[in-house]
């Protein structure tokens, strides 16, 4: 059985429900734009899709399905999947397999 859709518009607001660790979060649409209108969307939208760009033109041409990145305050994560992309701000101690496990799971559910 599987779980019901999500709304391009509920995504963001279930994964952080969803995750304890997670800060903030957008779905990024095909065409870039953010589904839903958490603040900052647009922002986090414009930055997860210039991460991966830098990511995909490290790979020569080779396009990663997800990505995770630390710093000493935080981390970020990205899941891919028919073009759209879910990525979330957590705190430095999340759980990187979890975090993938939640993200692929939510992005999964969004209907499309």
């Amino acid at each position: 059985m599987s779980a019901e859709p999500l709304s391009p518009e509920r995504a963001a607001a279930h994964l952080r429900d969803m995750a304890a660790d997670v800060r903030t979060a957008v779905l990024v649409r095909p065409d870039g734009r953010p589904a839903g209108r958490e603040e900052h969307a647009g922002e986090l939208a414009g930055l997860t899709g210039e991460l991966l760009d830098a990511v995909d033109g490290a790979l020569r041409g080779e396009r990663t399905d997800q990505v995770e990145a630390h710093t000493e305050r935080g981390s970020v994560y990205a899941v891919r999947r028919d073009g759209w992309t879910l990525a979330a701000v957590a705190r430095r101690s999340a759980l990187s397999s979890l975090m993938f496990c939640d993200l692929r799971a939510t992005l999964e559910r969004v209907e499309r």
